[in-house]
């Protein structure tokens, strides 16, 4: 299922989040059940409104609207295997939480807040990196910068836990 379609959205992967919403009430205020429920077609009205709020659930979050994007571009379980590149991934994991433990170690919130930060803007450097590489139909290189955000995004919050 094509979302973007569903939505009547641009297949593009910077989407504002006010477009998703509204596009998703609107699909809703169509197709909910429970404004269909004495018609012969109830179950399809169900089955249709499942597949809406799969499509918000796809679209409204970053990450899966990326993997939406490049699942409906290529095999993107078979380019996402494990390759060359993850070596490189699993040297910036390592360096990141070193860098951690060393703030935590010092005890210092400033340098902990500062440190996240960082993450943060690194963070949407790699969406915007994304975009990019998306528009040019670069879905290795996509793959890649998907891969460091996932990271990131699993840091962030074990960070957040761990100050």
């Amino acid at each position: 299922m094509n979302y973007f379609i569903l939505f009547n959205l641009p297949e593009i992967f910077n989407l504002k989040k006010k477009k998703i919403k509204q596009k998703f009430y609107t699909l809703q205020k169509k197709y909910h059940p429970d404004f269909h429920i004495n018609t012969k077609n109830h179950e399809k009205y169900i089955k249709k409104s499942i597949e809406i709020n799969k499509g918000y659930k796809t679209l409204i979050n970053p990450l899966k609207r990326i993997e939406h994007l490049l699942s409906l571009n290529i095999n993107y379980n078979l380019y996402n295997k494990k390759n060359k590149c993850d070596n490189e991934i699993i040297k910036f994991q390592f360096n990141l939480y070193e860098k951690f433990e060393y703030y935590k170690k010092k005890n210092n919130h400033t340098m902990l807040k500062n440190f996240l930060d960082k993450i943060n803007k690194l963070e949407n450097s790699l969406f915007n990196k994304i975009e990019k590489n998306i528009k040019k139909k670069n879905w290795e290189k996509s793959i890649f910068l998907l891969k460091y955000i996932k990271f990131i995004n699993t840091f962030q919050i074990f960070v957040k836990k761990n100050i």
